[in-house]
C-alpha cells in the first residue's frame, strides 16, 4: 500500500513539472503573439500613415501645406513632441534654410530650441539635415548629447530633447527638403518607422516637382503671351511695310509705263527721222553719214526695243497686262518668226528649222503676245548658239499646243535654270554675258504664256543645248 502512494506522488510530481513545463511554453507562445501582434499593428499605423499623407500630397498643389500636414501627422504618430522642415535655398549655395514650419507640442517650452534652428542654415555634411542632405537616406540619432556634428546639441539638451530623427524629400535623386522630429525620451532606432518615412519623402517630392511643373508652365505661358504679342505687333509692323511697299511699287510701276510710253514717241520720231535721211529724202547723204546713220538706227532700235519690255514688265507688274484673244493659226504664228529670224540665223552661219504638223487645229488667245514670246526664245538660241542649228517644234493635242525651241548652244548650269527667269537675270557664263540683253525677255515670257494658263519651262545640260517649251491652251477664255 506504501509503495503505491509513493509511486504516485512521483508521478504527481512528473504532472506539475510537465505543466510547469507547457505554463511557461504557452507563456511565451503568448508573449511571440502579442509581439506579433504588436509588430503588425505597428507597421498597419505605419501604412496608414503613409497613406494618409499620400491622399493628401496628390490632393494638393501647395507645398507648404503638404509639408505642415505631414509634420503634424508624423508628430501624432510617433507622438514625438517637436517636427520641422529645412527646404534647399535657391540661392546656389546648396544649404538647407529654415522653412519656418513646425510641430509643437509646447511652443513655449522650445521656443529657445526654435530661435536657434530658424537662424541656422546647414551646409551638406553638418547637423542633423546636413547629413541627410549629404546622404539622401533617413537618419536616427539616438542621443543627441553625444554627437559632436550637431551644432544645435546643446540647444536641445537645454530644452530636455534627446533623440532625433530626420528624413530627406526627393525629387529623383535630389534632395530638395529635409524633415526633422525631435523627442525628449531616448529610443533606439525605428527602421520600420525609417522605411515608412523614406517613402513619405517621395510622396512629398511629388508635390514640389508637381508645383514647379505649374510654375513653369507659368512661365512658359507668360513667354509665349509675350512673344505672342510682339509677334503680333512685328505682323502689324510688316503689314504696314508691306502696304507701302506695294503702294509704291504700283507707283513704279505706273511711272515706268507712263515714263515708257513718254520715251517711246521722241524715239519713233528719231528712228522714223533717220529712215527718211537715209532714204535721200532730203537730200543725198555722203557714205560716212549714212554708216553712222545706220548705226543710229540699230541703237535706236535696241533701245526701243529694251523700252517696249520695261513697259510690259511694268504693265505685268500693274496688273494691267491685257490679252487681246481671237482666233490664229500657230503654225502662222511660227512661221512668221520663222521668216523674221532667218536673216539673223544665216548671218552665224546657224541651220533655223521647224517641225510643224500639217493638221494643226485653230487655237484661241492673243497672237500678237504669243508671237512676242516665241521671237524672244528663237532669239535668245540664236544669240547663244554659235555652231549648229536651232528648231522649233510643235504638236498638239485636243486641249492644248506644246511648243518647244531647242538650240546646240552651250546650255545652262542646273543652278542658275531657276533664276533665268527672274527680272534683270542672265547666265552667268562669259560666254552668256557678253551677249548682252535687258534680262527682261525670259520674265515677259513667262508671264504671258501663264496669263494664257500654261508654263515655260527649260531643259538644258550643260555643253549639249538647251530646250525651251511652253504649253498654251488651245481655246484661251480670258475671264477664265
Amino acid at each position: 500500500m506504501s509503495e503505491t502512494t509513493a509511486l504516485s506522488e512521483t508521478q504527481v510530481q512528473r504532472l506539475l513539472k510537465r505543466l510547469d513545463r507547457e505554463r511557461r511554453a504557452r507563456a511565451e507562445s503568448e508573449a511571440i503573439a502579442e509581439k506579433a501582434l504588436g509588430d503588425l499593428y505597428r507597421r498597419q499605423k505605419d501604412v496608414k500613415l503613409l497613406q494618409t499623407i499620400a491622399v493628401a500630397a496628390n490632393q494638393t498643389s501647395m507645398v507648404e501645406s503638404a509639408m505642415q500636414f505631414a509634420i503634424d501627422a508624423v508628430c501624432s504618430h510617433t507622438a514625438w513632441p517637436v517636427g520641422h522642415v529645412y527646404f534647399l535655398s535657391e540661392d546656389g549655395t546648396g544649404e538647407l534654410k529654415t522653412g519656418k514650419l513646425w510641430h509643437l507640442e509646447d511652443p513655449e517650452r522650445f521656443q529657445t530650441f526654435r530661435d536657434m534652428t530658424e537662424a541656422t542654415r546647414f551646409k551638406a555634411g553638418v547637423g542633423l539635415p546636413g547629413q541627410v542632405l549629404s546622404s539622401g537616406k533617413p537618419l536616427w540619432i539616438t542621443d543627441m548629447s553625444k554627437d559632436r556634428n550637431l551644432p544645435r546639441a546643446k540647444a536641445a539638451e537645454d530644452v530636455g530633447v534627446r533623440t532625433a530623427f530626420a528624413f530627406p524629400v526627393l525629387i529623383g535623386q535630389d534632395v530638395v527638403a529635409v524633415l526633422e522630429f525631435f523627442s525628449a525620451d531616448p529610443s533606439q532606432p525605428d527602421e520600420a518607422l525609417l522605411e515608412v518615412m523614406a517613402h513619405v519623402g517621395t510622396q512629398l517630392g511629388r508635390v514640389i516637382e508637381r508645383k514647379r511643373g505649374e510654375e513653369a508652365l507659368l512661365q512658359n505661358a507668360a513667354r509665349l503671351e509675350r512673344a505672342l504679342a510682339e509677334n503680333v505687333s512685328l505682323y502689324e509692323d510688316i503689314k504696314a511695310q508691306k502696304n507701302q511697299l506695294e503702294i509704291a511699287n504700283k507707283h513704279k510701276s505706273q511711272f515706268l509705263a507712263n515714263m515708257s510710253h513718254e520715251l517711246r514717241t521722241p524715239l519713233n520720231a528719231i528712228l522714223g527721222y533717220t529712215q527718211l535721211i537715209l532714204g535721200n529724202i532730203y537730200g543725198d547723204v555722203p557714205e560716212k553719214i549714212s554708216e553712222v546713220l545706220r548705226r543710229v538706227g540699230v541703237s535706236g532700235h535696241h533701245l526701243l526695243s529694251l523700252i517696249n519690255d520695261v513697259l510690259d514688265l511694268s504693265k505685268i507688274e500693274a496688273g494691267q497686262l491685257q490679252l487681246v484673244t481671237k482666233e490664229y493659226s500657230i503654225s502662222d504664228v511660227v512661221h512668221g518668226v520663222l521668216a523674221t529670224m532667218d536673216p539673223l540665223a544665216q548671218e552665224k552661219h546657224l541651220t533655223l528649222t521647224a517641225n510643224i504638223p500639217m493638221d494643226l487645229p485653230p487655237g484661241r488667245g492673243d497672237a500678237g503676245r504669243i508671237n512676242q514670246v516665241l521671237l524672244n526664245l528663237v532669239g535668245n538660241a540664236i544669240k547663244f548658239t554659235d555652231h549648229g542649228e536651232v528648231c522649233v517644234e510643235v504638236c498638239h493635242n485636243q486641249d492644248c499646243f506644246l511648243v518647244r525651241v531647242s538650240d546646240t548652244g552651250p546650255g545652262i548650269d542646273p543652278v542658275e535654270q531657276h533664276r533665268i527667269f527672274d527680272e534683270f537675270q542672265q547666265g552667268e557664263t562669259f560666254s552668256m554675258r557678253r551677249k548682252g540683253g535687258s534680262g527682261l525677255g525670259l520674265t515677259i515670257a513667262k508671264q504671258i504664256v501663264m496669263h494664257h494658263g500654261g508654263p515655260l519651262w527649260v531643259e538644258s545640260t550643260v555643253g549639249q543645248g538647251s530646250t525651251f517649251s511652253f504649253s498654251l491652251p488651245r481655246l484661251f477664255n480670258q475671264s477664265g
